[in-house]
């Protein structure tokens, strides 16, 4: 967990900037923006929290049900996401100022088809990340009624590592420095090796209890 949670801090401020010297406006607008990346990474420290204890409470849960084949996993993610769908309603105004903008890209269009498309591409695109949303969703609450929290928690942390990883390879980093690089690949890898000792250790315990019964 240490090697984890040392991959997690050193990928998080590979994404720093430093403000630049200058006076004046320049310089004060580098201060803000630091100011705003923090502020998000308290918000995204106290949002793991909340999900740690979540996690304590789904395994309290699930905990009666895990080998019966019967785990209401599929309930419990409804609930999770329907009970939150309130809150939104805060970022309205945001949300029509996406939709606007969704609504003014251009339109699919494809020669299969006898007659032209209305659809602006956005949305299709849209419709597609919400579909790939609801599977990776349904399979991390499927996976959350079979293992631990801890266990989910690294599966999701290594899938976020991974998913930087290909990004970088695919549409670059640029904007980087070197030691950003260094602090990104180096704790996606940091991410990787407590992972893998993670799932070793568990692996020795659980053959360990094998001999003792």
């Amino acid at each position: 967990m240490i090697f984890v949670t040392l991959g997690v801090i050193s990928t998080t401020l590979s994404g720093t900037k430093k403000p630049k010297p200058g006076i004046g406006t320049n310089s004060m607008r580098g201060f803000g923006d630091m100011y705003q990346y923090f502020t998000g990474i308290a918000l995204l420290s106290v949002a793991l929290v909340l999900s740690g204890l979540l996690g304590v409470v789904q395994d309290r849960a699930y905990s009666k049900f895990r080998g019966t084949g019967n785990t209401p996993w599929k309930e419990s993610m409804f609930y999770l996401h329907f009970l939150s769908m309130p809150m939104f309603l805060s970022l309205k105004g945001d949300i029509t100022e996406q939709l606007y903008a969704l609504q003014q890209t251009s339109a699919f269009s494809t020669s299969s088809l006898p007659f032209p498309s209305l659809i602006p591409i956005a949305y299709l695109l849209l419709g597609l990340n919400v579909l790939t949303q609801l599977v990776c969703a349904a399979g991390v609450n499927r996976l959350t009624s079979q293992v631990s929290s801890l266990s989910v928690n690294l599966t999701l942390v290594v899938r976020k590592a991974a998913s930087v990883i290909i990004s970088s390879m695919l549409f670059g980093d640029r904007g980087m420095d070197q030691q950003q690089r260094f602090l990104l690949f180096g704790g996606a890898g940091l991410v990787f090796f407590g992972t893998i000792l993670y799932s070793l250790s568990n692996q020795w315990k659980q053959k360990k209890v094998d001999k003792i019964d």
